[in-house]
């Protein structure tokens, strides 16, 4: 009877909205009802469905988090510190429960969801402080891996799950619910179907003074008022075609060692080259101020239109307002990529303009159109001192 209870519960917690637009969708479903293949994304009506939602830790709960610290219990949460780049920054670790090497997992099917999200005004710590509470209890009722940065700015996250895409849908839901302007406008990135040992087998909440360190004062790069004018994968797929423009690989050498917008280049028409690639060879974020300081850099866009990029989106919000904010009057506009590489292998499954693979920061380490899936275990240590010679060959 109590489980039969809940399951009519689970309606009643959806707010009015959700309701009329539950009952909206099942009728659209049932006009145009089709047989629905195991193998299908979770869609919006059946999720919302079964959704019941996380938004507190229960006293009970908090109780016994509290103990487990005081009685050195940390089997399943662990606080360790993260070193000389976040000195004020705890790491607290949360078990799935899983080993990524389990043959039940591997025969999973494992989602993931990619998000960041600014926020104005800025959370207070306070806020902050409850925020990274809540995600680790969510992590762990939800059985949700991954690496999420958490900072008074906003939030930046890779979240994995292996029950066919309803927990990291659920934490979206989550999250609105926590802020719901905050997320009000957030671009959640959903992929589905991919092998079960693409799961974090265990998730991991960083508070940081930064989602993205640039090292940048605030002042410095005001997102609001001076970042880049956001093209969806279309419209920034057109601007590439055209003259007089620059695209600069917002992310570190490494990366774009393997892949790049840099058709582009060779696919002139009448006499019309199209955007010329730069690549300002960091080795972390904060290289990018020094880079734009010089000169060369300065010749090499002024009187230029000039267009960024990077993985999910994030990077760029900072480097745009930055560049705007020092050399905005010397150059003809600035625009990102909406939703980053991401996005645009959605829009262009034959690649477009992109050459090569995109080094992403989840288990798939190196996607491309075709393998979506990605490589997973690209990733080599070179010993300090050695060259690794296969740079020059990594474009594939």
């Amino acid at each position: 009877g109590g489980d039969v209870n809940k399951v009519v519960n689970k309606r009643k917690r959806l707010s009015k909205k959700e309701r009329k637009e539950l009952k909206r969708l099942k009728k659209s479903k049932a006009a145009t009802s089709q047989p629905k293949k195991e193998s299908d994304a979770v869609t919006s009506f059946n999720f919302l469905e079964e959704y019941v939602p996380i938004t507190s830790i229960s006293s009970s709960e908090e109780n016994e988090r509290n103990g487990d610290y005081e009685n050195g219990d940390c089997s399943t949460q662990k606080k360790t510190s993260l070193g000389s780049w976040f000195p004020s920054a705890k790491l607290v670790k949360v078990s799935t429960g899983l080993s990524s090497n389990q043959d039940t997992v591997a025969r999973k099917s494992c989602s993931l969801v990619l998000f960041y999200q600014y926020v104005t005004p800025q959370w207070s710590q306070t806020k902050v402080d409850r925020l990274v509470q809540l995600l680790v209890y969510i992590g762990k009722k939800r059985k949700l891996g991954g690496r999420i940065r958490v900072a008074k700015e906003g939030i930046n996250a890779t979240v994995s799950s292996l029950d066919a895409g309803y927990g990291v849908r659920y934490l979206t839901e989550d999250l609105k619910r926590f802020d719901e302007k905050g997320f009000e406008e957030t671009d959640f990135k959903f992929i589905d179907g991919l092998s079960g040992d693409r799961h974090f087998k265990d998730l991991k909440v960083y508070p940081v003074q930064e989602i993205v360190y640039y090292g940048i004062k605030e002042n410095e790069a005001p997102i609001e008022s001076k970042g880049g004018i956001h093209l969806d994968p279309v419209e920034y797929h057109e601007k590439l075609k055209e003259s007089n423009t620059v695209v600069i690989d917002v992310r570190n050498h490494y990366e774009a060692a393997i892949g790049r917008f840099d058709r582009q280049e060779s696919n002139s028409k009448d006499d019309i080259k199209g955007a010329e690639y730069v690549d300002p060879m960091m080795r972390r974020s904060t290289d990018f101020p020094d880079w734009l300081a010089k000169e060369e850099t300065r010749n090499k866009l002024e009187g230029k239109q000039v267009l960024m990029y990077c993985t999910g989106g994030v990077r760029c919000e900072k480097a745009s307002a930055y560049l705007q904010s020092k050399i905005g009057d010397k150059v003809n506009g600035v625009f990102q990529l909406k939703g980053g590489i991401e996005k645009y292998f959605k829009q262009f499954p034959d690649g477009g303009f992109w050459r090569g693979k995109n080094f992403v920061f989840d288990k798939r380490e190196a996607v491309s159109v075709s393998n979506l899936d990605g490589d997973g275990g690209v990733v080599r240590k070179v010993k300090k001192g050695r060259k690794d010679n296969n740079d020059k060959d990594s474009i594939a």
